[in-house]
C-alpha cells in the first residue's frame, strides 16, 4: 500500500502501522481458527462462572484484530483528512492512552487464574482456550508498541506542522474537554436540564470550569464589539472563548458562528459554538450542521472528530487561523423544533 502524497516525506511510523495492521489483520484469521475448527466449543460445557472469563479472552481478543483497518484509515483522506485528525479519532487516542492496557492485561490474569483453578480441579481445559490466550497476550505486547509508535507520530513534522497554530495550550485541551463533559452529563440527565435555558445551561458549564485549577471563566464579557457568553482566562490571559445555542435551524446555526467571529481579537484563535439540541431527530442536526459549516466563507478544513458529536475545523477570516470546535448536546424536550 502505497502513503498518501501529503504524508511525505514519510515518518517512519506510518510503515510500521501499516506492518502492524497487517499482524493483526493475520490474528483475525488466527482467532476464527481456534474457534471454529479447534476444541474451543468445550467450554460451553463448563459452569457459566467457569467460562465467561475464557468466552472474554475470545471475544475482547478477536476485537483487538480488528484494529487493524483502524490503523490503515490514516491513509483514506476522506475519513481523516489530516494526521490529527486520525491520531485524535476514538480507537487510536484510546490506544494513545494506554485505556486498552490495563483492562486487556486484567482479562488475560482472569483467564489464566480461571485455567489455573479448573485445572487444580482436574477439569479439562480447552486446548484452543490456551492458545488464545497466548495469542492474546501477543496482542498485549503488540499494541504496547503501536502506542509508542503513534506517539512518535505526534513528534513527526507533519503533526507538528498541522498543530503550529491551531492547538493551543494544554490549558484549552483542559476547557474543552470539561464543556464536554459537562455537555454529556446534561445528555444524561435530560430531566434535570430539559426545561433550562441557554443562560441557565451556560452557568452549568461556567460552574465546572471554574473547577479547573488557574482557570477563571466568566459569562456574557464583552471582547471586541460585543458579548461573548463565555471568557476562560489562565492566570489572567485569555485563552478561550465560547457561544452557547439551541439549535433553530441552519440560519440561527450560521449566525451564531458569525457572532463569534465578529468578537475576536487578533489575539483569539480558540473558539467553540456550543449547540444545544432539543429536537427529537439528533443525528438529522448533526448532519445540517456538519454540511452548512463547511459552506461557511471562512471554513478551510476539519481538523478532527473528537466523537459522535465534537468536532473541531480550521477557519481563517483572513488575517488569522482559528481553531473552532462545534460541540453539540442532545438536551430533548416535549418541543419539537425543525
Amino acid at each position: 500500500m502505497n502513503i498518501r502524497p501529503d504524508f511525505l516525506p514519510l515518518p517512519w511510523q506510518l510503515n510500521s502501522l501499516l506492518e502492524y495492521a497487517k499482524v493483526l489483520e493475520n490474528n483475525k484469521n488466527d482467532w476464527a481458527h481456534l474457534k471454529n475448527k479447534e476444541d474451543f466449543s468445550q467450554v460451553y460445557y463448563l459452569d457459566l462462572k467457569d467460562r465467561l472469563p475464557l468466552e472474554e479472552i475470545y471475544a475482547i481478543g478477536a476485537t483487538v484484530s480488528g484494529m487493524s483497518d483502524d490503523l490503515r484509515q490514516f491513509n483514506y483522506p476522506d475519513y481523516y483528512p489530516t494526521l490529527t485528525s486520525f491520531l485524535k479519532s476514538s480507537v487510536i487516542n484510546s490506544i494513545i492512552t494506554g485505556k486498552w492496557s490495563d483492562d486487556l492485561t486484567s482479562i488475560l490474569k482472569n483467564a489464566e487464574d480461571k485455567v489455573y483453578e479448573l485445572k487444580g480441579n482436574s477439569v479439562s481445559v480447552p486446548w484452543a482456550i490456551e492458545q488464545m490466550m497466548k495469542l492474546f497476550k501477543k496482542q498485549i505486547e503488540l499494541l504496547d508498541i503501536i502506542r509508542q509508535c503513534l506517539i512518535g507520530l505526534k513528534q513527526s513534522n507533519i503533526y507538528q506542522r498541522e498543530n503550529e497554530v491551531l492547538i493551543g495550550s494544554v490549558s484549552v485541551e483542559r476547557i474543552l474537554e470539561c464543556i464536554n463533559r459537562t455537555g454529556k452529563r446534561f445528555e444524561d440527565l435530560p430531566a434535570t436540564y430539559k426545561q433550562r435555558d441557554e443562560e441557565s445551561l451556560r452557568d452549568n458549564i461556567l460552574l465546572a470550569l471554574s473547577g479547573i485549577s488557574d482557570i477563571s471563566a466568566y459569562g456574557e464579557v464583552f471582547n471586541k464589539v460585543g458579548k461573548t457568553d463565555i471568557l476562560a482566562l489562565e492566570n489572567g490571559e485569555k485563552k478561550f472563548i465560547a457561544e452557547c445555542k439551541f439549535w433553530r435551524g441552519e440560519k440561527v446555526f450560521l449566525g451564531a458562528i458569525n457572532q463569534l467571529l465578529s468578537y475576536l481579537t487578533w489575539r483569539d484563535n480558540n473558539v467553540a459554538v456550543i449547540i444545544f439540541v432539543d429536537n427529537v431527530d439528533f443525528v438529522r442536526v448533526i448532519d445540517i450542521a456538519i454540511s452548512s459549516i463547511q459552506q461557511h466563507p471562512y471554513y478551510v478544513s476539519l481538523i478532527s472528530q473528537r466523537d459522535e458529536s465534537w468536532f473541531e475545523y480550521k477557519f481563517n477570516n483572513g488575517n488569522q487561523d482559528i481553531n473552532l470546535s462545534l460541540m453539540i448536546y442532545h438536551i430533548p424536550s416535549s418541543i419539537q423544533h425543525s
